[in-house]
């Protein structure tokens, strides 16, 4: 099959139309730049214009920040030890007016980007003060919040002009007399004086953070910085310190639980498992809907289109990321901070920086980690252990009738003598296994291992910064013979030239993987067959695909293990560079080419089976004949090259502050994929040499999108904040007549109170209190390609009267199913956030409260009329809104004490809900996203006035007072097909973490918890272990007869009589028949409480030349597990068991409700990491 987007392949007289259009926009965009730099001609300068005589240094600062827009960044008690200075300075170049101002100052400064940071002049490490002095102290400076040791710290005695600085270890060490009094300073910590008392040797003094200190950097969208107290909208930062502190091997495994509002689900118990990322739950419930966040890699979009079929594709390039690179990651959790980025953002945006160069001295880390994953069965309470295998047939007493070769669990209950499975050999020989409960299948899976190296190099000065990662990972998987190699190498490197400067980013890697297949019901053989004794399939006889036991499954595991490989190469990389001008000094000018490959190959072979002739004759019905070799190749490829070019300007007028930013945004996607099938002449898996034909498919997809957007901010006087934004996109998945007219509009304010509130400033505790509010209205662009316009493929089966050519027909051209819909619009989104943050005692208690509201009011949904009818087969019918509330806690710390001892914590909670408004009459207000049928006895819908999704199930049939209505003869149940439950929802409503941190001196200890409710989740497994008699709920009074519980029947007057005298006529597969069909029984609560990590390290400093820092520590993951009492099945966010799982399907990527018949009960870490700093 071939497919062309509306963007690709364009005639000669298009070519020529389009560039017409881009020179005009091209010619428009200088005109306004050249407008936009008039008007902010009166902007701000790197030179100083300045005079006066004994100025004070804080005069001195606010002039610079006014005339520069540059930040200065100093601790107030360092102020205390300057002088005044006289000034006399026009025009005068920045660093030489700051030069000549400190030339006599006992400070210093250091310029980072837009920061001037002032310190103390260093002295030398150890000076006596005078020779009366007879004690020497000694101790170790660390700060209060984290515990790590403070380099660079000024310890000096009270009174005097000199003293000592602290190591990079944070330790010092000088002479001092019982008495005297220490003040320990540094740049951005709170000045300390501690006293001196006798037979005190050493100290360790803990240091807090400022409040003085600059503003908290955040990065927004489009890499624009801005302060914490400017932004009028959630945001979140992990460190990725954080990330990686147990060992999570990927980035969104090391952030689950640390983001209030982020879900984040680990669906599979893979080597490189799927994931479920949602933000603020989900905006929209159409069956291609996306609610997947953007991910930014160091200002590079990874994305490769905006609707849910192309945003999947970005989850496993997601896991090749190396997380030992990763410097943070800022959250934008809703759209009121992402609408620069247009659709791409409506669903929020992680943006992930990497590290850079240290200054100084080139550094170099060494980190190695060794992980062990096994699967956990402490919560696994579906199996039944007691019974064996059986067909369903019971003798006179209604026992299960013993069977040698069935897999179903109807069978007797285990005795522990000695039965024959399976048909007999050549001999007449049957293989004898004691008859009783094992745990084989547990066994079998292995404990999967994970070895990392990581080696960086970094070093930067005042004009460059170069960053150098490797990575080597090697995996074994949980499946006997899986396993993975992963390379990734990460450059950073960067280098300013007086109005210019250039960073360069790029990261490569490559994924080798084998895989196994999926081996659904493993877990559900029935537990007295000695499966680990079929390991040698090749030597022993009862192992062989000849003499298995069973006659559903003619190979075991083992042997299906290595029959079955799929072997995938993923080759990707992320290059970005950021070009920065500054040709004037309020004027920034940058440009951000970027481009997003991902390539991956995949071939897929099935060993073929052949039998012998004896099994053939009498090994029963699935060993008839032999079994033909199989083999897949694909190889798909994802590109993305994307521009961002942004020009903004620094403005200051009396009290307020301008920032301005316009900016243009190109991107285009291309998608292609080969793929092909056969059956091969064996041992050659090649295509080349298949039996038959091989089956070939192609794809080819290429879109595009431009978009122009700017944003304005003012402040007055640092206080108070305002931000405009305006965006328009021009996407070629929009039919022509729509293209340009997606406007997007917003703004945020911000207000600092107790600035605002004279009143306020006599509270001293009261460090910040802030409020915001914001709104905007983007989009969802959840058009797929072809949904705009009229499009013709090629021609296959059944296309009356011009057949394709594989029915030997002509080459020939058919129309796309569905009827597009030239005024499909993209789902327009409305979007409130107000919020709240205070801030007590220095910054010690923290309280952030937000709330935020969305409405989309153009669900995208097909219409459900005959696509031959001629009308529109796809419209804008659904209307829905989210809402929600986030609340975060911070203490930093809640204990300290002088030992060193320091205890802090931070608390999480969100709440999401949603409600859909409105559905299309054509669906009569319930929209189904996954249909019930017979066999899989659930849906997933979304139903008008109700939230999406519930889930749609049967139930046993029920008397007016809800009692289970039985036969009056056999007393069995029956299911009521005709009569729909909804039930449950299939997203937590509420979720929140906990993060514990202890440390003393060098040892440390952190604990994160994380808590999910609200959720139902529905187990395919269950109802599988039913129907075959491999659940506990088929035990049921040891399988006897019995009287249904809160049952009644029909007297025969239509009266429904409470049944207390009509037992069950069969206690085996014909009465659990009737309970798999009633699918509200595989409904259990979802909630779940899981200490996610616990972490116990070790670090020490050294003052060598070679080791500077060793890092000793040793972690688990999901350590302890609680769910709720009804759930049987384990951990319910695992939909997935490990092997070759391949692509999810939509519904399960957008709700990931249900459970399959390979998940297994859940999975545990734990290793150990060394880290090495020289």
């Amino acid at each position: 099959m071939q497919k062309n987007a509306c963007c690709g392949h364009l005639p000669w007289w298009r070519h020529r139309y389009i560039t017409k259009i881009l020179f005009v926009m091209r010619l428009t965009f200088l005109l306004l730049t050249v407008t936009f730099l008039s008007v902010h001609a009166s902007g701000v300068s790197q030179s100083i214009t300045l005079s006066g005589k004994e100025l004070s240094l804080k005069k001195i600062f606010s002039a610079i920040e006014q005339q520069t827009g540059y930040v200065v960044f100093y601790n107030s008690e360092l102020l205390k030890e300057g002088k005044p200075v006289t000034v006399q300075a026009e025009n005068m170049p920045l660093s030489a007016f700051l030069d000549a101002m400190f030339k006599d100052q006992p400070l210093t400064y250091k310029i980072t980007d837009k920061v001037i940071a002032l310190s103390a002049k260093p002295t030398p490490v150890l000076i006596y003060f005078s020779p009366k002095i007879q004690n020497e102290v000694s101790g170790k400076i660390l700060n209060a919040v984290n515990n790590e040791p403070i380099a660079s710290a000024t310890i000096k005695v009270k009174g005097q002009a000199t003293g000592v600085i602290s190591d990079a270890g944070g330790n010092f060490r000088l002479n001092a007399t019982p008495g005297n009094i220490l003040v320990i300073s540094s740049l951005q910590y709170e000045t300390q004086e501690i006293k001196i008392i006798p037979n005190q040797p050493f100290l360790t003094i803990m240091m807090h953070p400022s409040v003085t200190k600059l503003e908290e950097t955040v990065v927004t969208a489009f890499g624009i910085e801005k302060s914490a107290k400017e932004i009028g909208y959630s945001v979140a930062k992990v460190s990725g310190e954080d990330i990686n502190r147990a060992n999570s091997g990927n980035l969104l495994t090391g952030l689950a639980g640390k983001v209030s509002g982020l879900n984040i689900a680990t669906q599979s118990a893979d080597m490189n498992p799927q994931m479920q990322v949602l933000i603020r739950g989900i905006r929209s419930f159409g069956a291609s809907s996306n609610n997947q966040p953007l991910f930014i890699l160091n200002g590079t979009p990874l994305s490769f289109g905006s609707d849910q079929a192309s945003a999947s594709l970005i989850m496993d390039f997601i896991n090749n990321i190396n997380p030992a690179d990763i410097e943070n990651v800022t959250v934008l959790k809703g759209a009121n901070g992402t609408a620069l980025y247009g659709p791409e953002g409506v669903n929020g945006v992680i943006i992930i920086s990497t590290k850079k160069g240290q200054k100084g001295k080139p550094v170099i880390n060494f980190r190695n980690s060794i992980s062990f994953q096994r699967l956990d069965f402490r919560n696994d309470k579906s199996k039944q252990r007691r019974f064996g295998t059986g067909t369903g047939l019971t003798d006179t007493d209604g026992n299960g009738i013993f069977s040698a070769t069935d897999v179903n669990g109807w069978g007797p209950a285990y005795d522990g003598h000695l039965v024959s499975i399976g048909r007999p050999d050549e001999n007449g020989n049957f293989q004898q296994v004691t008859y009783s409960d094992k745990k084989d299948a547990r066994r079998f899976f292995n404990v999967a291992r994970t070895v990392q190296n990581n080696l960086s190099v970094s070093q930067s000065d005042a004009n460059s910064d170069f960053y150098l990662g490797l990575n080597e990972a090697t995996q074994t998987g949980l499946v006997p013979g899986d396993k993975q190699d992963a390379t990734n190498i990460f450059f950073s490197g960067g280098r300013k030239m007086g109005k210019f400067s250039v960073q360069i980013n790029l990261n490569y890697s490559r994924v080798s993987s084998v895989k196994g297949p999926s081996f659904d019901n493993l877990l559900s053989t029935p537990t007295y067959i000695p499966l680990l004794s079929y390991k040698d399939y090749n030597n022993n006889e009862w192992a062989d695909n000849n003499h298995y036991w069973s006659d559903n499954d003619v190979m075991s595991p083992y042997q299906r293990a290595a029959n079955f490989k799929k072997r995938s190469t993923d080759n990707a990389i992320v290059g970005g560079l950021v070009l920065t001008a500054k040709p004037l000094p309020w004027l920034t000018i940058t440009d951000k080419p970027g481009v997003v490959y991902d390539g991956i190959y995949q071939k897929a072979t099935t060993a073929p089976v052949n039998f012998s002739d004896f099994a053939k004759l009498y090994g029963g019905y699935n060993r008839y004949r032999d079994q033909l070799a199989g083999l897949q190749e694909q190889t798909r490829t994802n590109s993305t090259l994307n521009n961002d070019l942004l020009i903004t300007a620094l403005n200051h007028a009396g009290n307020f502050n301008f920032r301005t930013t316009i900016g243009n945004s190109v991107k285009e996607n291309y998608y292609k994929l080969l793929s092909g099938s056969g059956n091969p002449i064996v041992p050659v898996y090649n295509l080349g040499f298949s039996r038959d034909i091989p089956y070939g498919s192609e794809e080819s997809l290429l879109t595009r999108n431009y978009s122009f957007f700017g944003t304005s901010g003012i402040g007055y006087k640092d206080k108070v904040f305002l931000e405009l934004m305006a965006r328009n996109d021009w996407d070629s998945k929009r039919a022509r007549v729509g293209r340009g007219k997606d406007l997007y509009l917003g703004g945020n304010t911000s207000v600092i109170l107790n600035e605002v509130i004279p009143s306020l400033k006599q509270y001293r505790w009261l460090t910040r209190l802030q409020v915001r509010a914001a709104v905007n209205t983007t989009a969802n662009m959840n058009i797929e390609p072809y949904q705009s316009e009229r499009t013709l493929m090629l021609a296959y089966s059944n296309n009356f009267p011009y057949p394709g050519t594989s029915d030997q027909g002509v080459l020939s051209y058919m129309y796309m199913e569905g009827n597009p819909n030239p005024f499909l619009k993209p789902e327009k989104i409305l979007s409130q956030e107000y919020g709240a943050s205070v801030s007590l005692w220095k910054n010690r208690a923290s309280l952030d409260f937000t709330y935020y509201t969305q409405r989309n009011n153009g669900v995208i949904m097909k219409v459900k009329i005959p696509w031959l009818s001629g009308g529109s087969t796809i419209d804008n019918l659904g209307v829905m809104r989210n809402y929600g509330w986030e609340a975060d806690l911070k203490f930093a710390p809640i204990i300290q004490t002088k030992s060193g001892f320091v205890f802090s914590a931070d608390v999480r909670l969100a709440m999401n809900d949603n409600k859909v408004i409105s559905i299309s009459n054509a669906y009569d207000g319930s929209f189904p996203l996954k249909t019930a049928y017979y066999g899989s006895n659930y849906g997933i819908v979304a139903r008008t006035g109700h939230r999406a999704f519930e889930y749609q199930v049967y139930d046993f049939k029920r008397d007016p007072n809800g009692r289970v209505i039985v036969d009056k003869t056999t007393g069995m149940p029956d299911t009521d097909m005709d009569k729909d439950i909804y039930s449950g929802r299939t997203l937590p409503k509420y979720t929140g973490g906990m993060n514990l941190n202890f440390s003393y001196k060098g040892f440390s200890l952190a604990v994160l918890g994380e808590f999910n409710t609200g959720a139902m989740h529905y187990s395919d497994l269950g109802q599988y272990d039913v129907q075959y008699g491999m659940s506990v709920y088929t035990t049921y009074n040891d399988r006897k007869p019995f009287i249904f519980p809160n049952s009644s029947y029909d007297d025969g007057t239509g009266k429904y009589i409470p049944n207390k005298d009509v037992y069950t006529t069969n206690t085996n597969q014909e009465l659990y028949s009737h309970y798999t069909n009633s699918s509200v029984n595989y409904l259990t609560k979802a909630d779940f409480f899981k200490i996610r990590e616990v972490v116990i390290g070790y670090e020490r400093y050294f003052k060598t030349k070679t080791i500077r820092k060793l890092n000793l520590s040793i972690y688990g993951r999901n350590v302890f597990n609680f769910y709720s009492k009804d759930n049987i099945y384990g951990d319910p966010q695992l939909i997935k068991g490990p092997g070759d799982r391949g692509y999810r399907t939509i519904p399960d990527n957008l709700t990931g409700s249900a459970g399959g018949v390979s998940t297994v009960p859940g999975v545990a870490q734990y290793g150990f990491i060394t880290t090495v700093s020289f």
